[in-house]
């Protein structure tokens, strides 16, 4: 792993100042004229449900629903530097539960520069850097007490992941591309005490981080199925060099109904298979409508 980190720090330099330097370029020719394209979209859904004398079961909920994305990427000559970031907050109070609490926290930064080869090919360079702002819970009821207990699962940076990956990618457009990248990382961090203790999220007892190197894929399809539908699709799949038969997927998946300007409607689902966390396919899904807006800078 020091040689990956090594081989990429060396190697991020030498694209920077590549062919008579990306720097002096810059300098020379983009000091009083911005190449930013910067932009995102944000949501607010709410959803609830009531029950009164319902004698068929089930239980009320409120929940509300946070999403935001920001991007801001720039082309320079053969080069161009992506940068975003993902934020998803959730809180719920569900039947007889005493407190809204969260039930979806997650935040993700990705930065990744590419140089231009032939054939709609590039060389990729990327980081992303991921976790959650708060503590999430498991809630159960003493069915002696009736009491809740509340049992901590995650929290900021328990777990976090940091990914440094190099590579290849092809890209049709800014409808679909695809990264191969044979030299990739995968750190797990679990800084909160009780977690480490337990080796959760795949590091060892008392530990609080795990190194890993490996061959990864990444996937992105954004395109517009039909006059106000739109689906966006990642998938990112990370496979161990000491384990090849070990690979870990992640699969986010966004449907966009509009509405019209402001209202929205979004069916969106995550996918996880981690054996370090749990030996099963880890899956979630949400249908919501609310308030949506795109803008650019």
């Amino acid at each position: 792993m020091r040689g990956l980190i090594f081989f990429i720090l060396f190697l991020f330099p030498q694209l920077l100042y590549a062919q008579g330097g990306m720097i002096d370029s810059i300098r020379s020719k983009y000091d009083t004229i911005s190449y930013w394209v910067k932009g995102g979209n944000a949501s607010l859904t709410f959803q609830q449900i009531g029950l009164k004398n319902w004698n068929a079961g089930g239980n009320e909920l409120l929940a509300f629903n946070f999403n935001f994305r920001g991007y801001a990427n720039k082309e320079m000559e053969r080069y161009i530097w992506f940068n975003q970031v993902d934020l998803s907050y959730s809180l719920s109070k569900q039947g007889d539960q005493r407190k809204i609490r969260a039930n979806k926290d997650n935040w993700k930064i990705s930065t990744r520069l590419n140089r231009k080869l032939e054939y709609n090919w590039s060389l990729t360079m990327g980081l992303i850097l991921q976790s959650q702002f708060g503590p999430l819970y498991k809630v159960s009821v003493d069915k002696d007490t009736e009491e809740e207990i509340t049992t901590l699962t995650s929290n900021l940076f328990s777990p976090g992941y940091l990914w440094p990956s190099f590579g290849f990618m092809y890209a049709i457009e800014d409808k679909f591309n695809i990264s191969f990248l044979p030299l990739s990382g995968k750190f797990s961090i679990v800084l909160n005490d009780s977690l480490s203790q337990a080796g959760a999220y795949g590091v060892l007892e008392g530990h609080h981080f795990r190194s890993e190197n490996g061959f990864g894929i990444d996937a992105n399809l954004k395109m517009d199925v039909m006059t106000n539908v739109s689906l966006e699709s990642e998938l990112y799949t990370f496979t161990r060099y000491e384990d090849q038969f070990m690979t870990d997927v992640r699969w986010d998946f966004l449907a966009r109904f509009k509405v019209n300007k402001f209202f929205s409607g979004f069916f969106s689902s995550n996918l996880i298979y981690d054996k370090d966390v749990i030996d099963k396919i880890q899956f979630r899904y949400s249908i919501n409508m609310g308030f949506a807006y795109e803008f650019s800078l």
